[in-house]
């Protein structure tokens, strides 16, 4: 073999090598947030506030008030409201069943961002007629916020994943 052909082909590898070494696989894992999974904690005439089970030493806290829902995560006794009633929509609004936690492969304990269901009635004519966002929110060392939401379309879950993988560079939505 040629010199040129073996320094080509060394090049060609540790180019791989390298972008190989840049990215980093993330995988899922699930909580449920359904009401029979979860213990109320509170109630109010138009509400209730619900605690479920922990993920990696996140509390997670289901709030409904006048027919919306949200979610107030907690780490170290710091709550972090998500207030998708405000950020997301105000319109009435339910929550999903369960939540996805995206984390580096292997680091379950170490979650980069969250992705919960978010169901909203925008219609004022029909009530029951509901959008089903994907609602994305980075877990920071300081921070835990929503930064974007997907629309229903064939691979929302796979664009919430890319954008959840993508969070900790993006800005938190006011």
């Amino acid at each position: 073999m040629s010199k040129k052909f073996i320094k080509i082909v060394s090049l060609i590898a540790l180019s791989t090598l390298y972008s190989m070494a840049g990215s980093v696989a993330y995988e899922s894992a699930y909580t449920s947030i359904d009401e029979k999974d979860c213990h109320t904690i509170s109630t109010l005439e138009l509400g209730a506030t619900q605690i479920c089970k922990s993920f990696a030493k996140i509390d997670i806290k289901v709030i409904e008030s006048d027919l919306r829902q949200t979610i107030t995560l907690e780490r170290n006794g710091t709550p972090y409201p998500l207030e998708f009633w405000r950020k997301v929509s105000s319109s009435w609004s339910l929550l999903g069943k369960k939540i996805e936690w995206r984390y580096p492969k292997g680091q379950a304990s170490n979650p980069i961002a969250m992705i919960a269901r978010f169901k909203v009635s925008e219609n004022p004519d029909n009530a029951d007629d509901m959008t089903s966002y994907l609602v994305v929110s980075k877990i920071g060392k300081d921070e835990i916020c929503p930064v974007g939401k997907i629309r229903p379309q064939a691979d929302q879950n796979r664009l919430a994943r890319e954008m959840a993988d993508r969070s900790a560079q993006m800005k938190c939505v006011e």
